[in-house]
């Protein structure tokens, strides 16, 4: 059930790379284009460490829809 919902976040940036490259931005640390698409394994969850790069990130771009709210959402 979470799939389409965390897959729906990660689609808003325009390719896995550019996410994989704001999260490694914003946490210091790399962050590799496999963890952004583990989120869409059978688990289809985003690990909580991830929710405030997301959100900032999202914000940086431009990105709306990315808040804690729609990640809980997500990640039921």
């Amino acid at each position: 059930m979470s799939r389409p919902a965390v897959a729906k976040i990660v689609k808003k940036w325009p390719t896995v790379p550019e996410l994989a490259n704001d999260l490694s931005e914003y946490l210091g640390r790399y962050v590799s284009q496999s963890t952004v698409r583990s989120w869409h394994s059978m688990y289809g969850k985003i690990r909580e460490t991830y929710w405030e790069a997301l959100i900032a990130s999202a914000k940086k771009r431009g990105i709306k829809g990315v808040t804690v709210e729609s990640l809980y959402e997500a990640n039921k």
